[in-house]
């Protein structure tokens, strides 16, 4: 599930203040009725739009360290998580499973191998020179 933007949040707000139910906001913002009666009951609990704090375990790396990982993959996308791991500083300490995890969750980088290609013959090499030469206008 998304969050509602905050204009959607605020419309309701102002809408449920002007006296339309639950079901009206609904159908005129095209958002669900559960989703209006969950903003209005936030509202009344905490006064506030905004969602509450997230629970769970925070992140072990900072944003800054989640940069250098990404550049570190992306300078040399060859290298594996745990040359990566070697290759950051010594002040940062983190595994490279969440190296893994953050490049693959975070930027979208996932592990890829290039496929193996039989190398070129000297007949195959002969043979290209000729059909580019046969083709070339």
């Amino acid at each position: 599930m998304c969050e509602l933007q905050i204009s959607v949040l605020a419309q309701i707000s102002i809408l449920k203040e002007e006296g339309y139910t639950e079901r009206s906001i609904a159908e005129r913002l095209s958002v669900s009725k559960t989703a209006v009666h969950n903003t209005i009951t936030r509202l009344q609990q905490t006064g506030s739009l905004t969602s509450r704090k997230r629970s769970g375990r925070p992140k072990c790396t900072s944003m800054q360290t989640d940069r250098l990982i990404q550049r570190t993959c992306t300078n040399s996308p060859m290298s594996s998580s745990t040359v990566i791991q070697h290759n950051l500083p010594s002040s940062v300490t983190v595994s490279s499973r969440t190296i893994r995890q953050r490049l693959s969750s975070d930027f979208n980088l996932h592990a890829w191998r290039p496929s193996i290609k039989p190398r070129l013959s000297a007949k195959n090499i002969k043979d290209r020179i000729a059909f580019y030469q046969k083709h070339k206008d």
